[in-house]
């Protein structure tokens, strides 16, 4: 499948206010690239939280935003409560 026909059929279908066909569409795009954040953010337009397939993950947490005490907490570094 062509990725770039793809995202242009899904978005050319978003300004079409064809909105259940240009989400099916542009989740394909998404499948097929998974770094594009213009398919994203129309995604996202629409109402679809993109999967992490379709939004790349920050490298670090410095990336993710936000304070460390803001930032959850690995449940494999959290220990039970002491008596």
């Amino acid at each position: 499948t062509n990725f770039p026909i793809v995202k242009e059929y899904g978005l050319y279908l978003q300004q079409m206010n064809q909105n259940d066909r240009a989400r099916e569409v542009l989740w394909q795009a998404g499948t097929l690239n998974q770094q594009d954040k213009e398919v994203a953010g129309a995604l996202r337009t629409l109402g679809v939280s993109p999967t992490p397939a379709v939004t790349p993950l920050p490298r670090d947490r410095s990336e993710a935003g936000g304070s460390p005490s803001e930032r959850a907490t690995p449940a494999s570094s959290l220990q039970p409560p002491r008596d």
